[in-house]
């Protein structure tokens, strides 16, 4: 048999034993034991107490006005009703594991159906690194003016000109798709240099978990697409940090400076850090990185917004300017790394604290 049938073997007998024992808790008043008191000495029994039990605080045998009561509804309620939702939460937990296992084999892993996949699941992608699902929903994009004005406040920075182009609010409609769960590394794009026989970027030094750099528009949509994948819309990447509640920052609403890497908490050598650094700045699927470490490549060009999940081609005089978000470790304003933040480089921009990374659009019934 395989080792993952045993293994979901295992865990769901392990869950049925224990469902039986919280059920076996209820009904013998382990759990939620309504007491009363022994008539010799005083003290609290189980309310199960029968005639001729003995009290295990004095000693003396039961009478008839300790004799044994009737179980009660709630508790008969509660000792069918715990396991069931026990065995319940067992089943919800590994159904993604299953339905991805069970799936035609076909299929790459981030094209099968996904049911289940609302849930914080992870894969290995096309191009070795990890994968997160998000769960396709509506976006309210940009900020209003008073978002614009709390944050210029807060963060005391009133001239950036860039506030400007996140003032448009629509309602966009994204939808289902894996998101890399961290920014191209060294590595990742090396291998891709060597398989397409291309020059590895010369100002991309840093370590092979580092994330890549010095990349062009066009050679993060060669990259992408010679893997299978494609780079995020500006609504795709925006709903992947910010979500539908949507959060200032990818962890939440509150800035905190130890969550990324910025203008004041740079890595080794003054630049990045390794990607996957700072676990407890995740996005809502679990996302790392998404703001700071690197400015990140969007399919959209700028500086008009898109109404749709998939990019619209680019008006005429405005094909070489190109949407970067996220931030990167040479901003020194924490109001450039909120998820609505904006800006564009020309498509052939190649700069030390620019990198990307990829998506895979699927057709997933959610």
């Amino acid at each position: 048999m395989e080792p993952e049938l045993l293994a979901w073997a295992a865990y769901l007998l392990v869950s049925a034993l224990l469902a039986w024992l919280v059920r076996r808790m209820v009904l013998s008043g382990v759990w939620l034991t309504i007491s009363k008191s022994c008539g010799h000495c005083g003290k609290r029994v189980s309310l199960l107490a029968s005639v001729g039990d003995r009290c295990p605080h004095c000693g003396v045998i039961w009478s008839a006005e300790s004799a044994h009561r009737r179980t009660s509804p709630i508790r008969k309620a509660l000792a069918a009703l715990l396991p069931m939702l026990l065995l319940g939460l067992a089943v919800w937990a590994i159904a993604p594991q299953a339905l991805m296992y069970f799936s035609p084999q076909d299929r790459p892993e981030w094209e099968r159906p996904s049911w289940h996949l609302f849930l914080a699941h992870e894969i290995v992608g096309p191009d070795g690194g990890a994968m997160v699902w998000v769960r396709g929903g509506t976006l309210e994009m940009g900020s209003s003016h008073q978002e614009v004005q709390w944050a210029s406040t807060e963060f005391k920075c009133e001239q950036d000109p860039w506030l400007e182009y996140e003032l448009f609010r629509p309602d966009v409609q994204v939808g289902s798709y894996w998101l890399a769960k961290h920014e191209v590394t060294n590595r990742q794009y090396r291998l891709f240099c060597e398989e397409t026989d291309r020059l590895f970027p010369a100002g991309s030094d840093q370590g092979p978990d580092h994330p890549v750099v010095c990349v062009t528009w066009d050679d993060a949509m060669a990259y992408a697409k010679h893997h299978g994948l494609a780079l995020p819309s500006e609504s795709e990447w925006e709903y992947a940090a910010r979500g539908r509640a949507g959060r200032r920052f990818p962890w939440g609403h509150d800035w905190e400076a130890g969550r990324l890497c910025w203008g004041a908490r740079r890595g080794p050598g003054g630049q990045t850090f390794p990607v996957g650094c700072f676990p407890t700045g995740k996005s809502w699927r679990g996302a790392l990185d998404l703001a700071g470490n690197a400015w990140e490549w969007c399919a959209d060009w700028q500086p008009e917004y898109k109404l749709s999940g998939v990019p619209c081609a680019p008006e005429p005089g405005t094909e070489q300017c190109r949407a970067v978000r996220g931030g990167s470790w040479c901003c020194g304003q924490p109001l450039q790394l909120r998820g609505a933040y904006r800006r564009c480089c020309k498509r052939e921009t190649t700069d030390i604290s620019v990198g990307f990374r990829c998506i895979s659009r699927v057709q997933a019934v959610d």
